[in-house]
């Protein structure tokens, strides 16, 4: 009967690494070189202003270059998880009409700030019937430019 435990938290564990691995995987265009692991940088074509909000949390005043924030989208193989045309769960939520409801998430929370905050802090508010730390943190990967546009981006999804 321990042997059968064991086996059963081997394969759960191997589940588990191969379903975490897919959120951040590759994208498939490094030919072949495992470490070519580089974060998708742009640009920022002037710095971002922001306010403090009483709940402490920012109000963005400039919207993001959707363009550009498709691309991030892509470079980080965000697609892996997430479905956009659908309301398929691959790992994580669909965000095919995340403009909808992003901003009713968390009380007093724009859409903006809540994607933005699921993007670099994911765990703070997780979506019901989804597990803390089934999403990887991108906080320091991207600048702040790039989180913008991402946000631009996803606003655009279900608008």
């Amino acid at each position: 009967m321990n042997s059968q435990y064991k086996t059963l938290y081997v394969l759960l564990s191997i589940f588990l690494v191969v379903i975490l691995a897919a959120c951040g995987g590759d994208d498939g265009d490094n030919n072949g070189d495992e470490n070519d692991m580089t974060t998708p940088t742009i640009a920022p074509t002037e710095p971002e202003t922001s306010m403090e909000t009483p709940e402490g949390g920012s109000e963005s005043t400039s919207t993001g270059d959707a363009e550009q924030g498709q691309q991030v989208f892509a470079d980080l193989s965000c697609a892996n998880c997430h479905a956009v045309d659908s309301d398929e769960v691959i790992v994580g939520p669909s965000l095919m009409n995340i403009a909808n409801v992003a901003g009713n998430r968390v009380e007093g929370m724009s859409a903006e700030d809540y994607l933005h905050q699921s993007v670099v802090a994911p765990d703070e508010h997780v979506v019901e019937g989804f597990e803390v730390g089934s999403m990887p943190s991108f906080e320091g990967q991207l600048d702040e430019q790039q989180l913008i546009d991402l946000v631009g981006y996803l606003m655009t999804l279900g608008a």
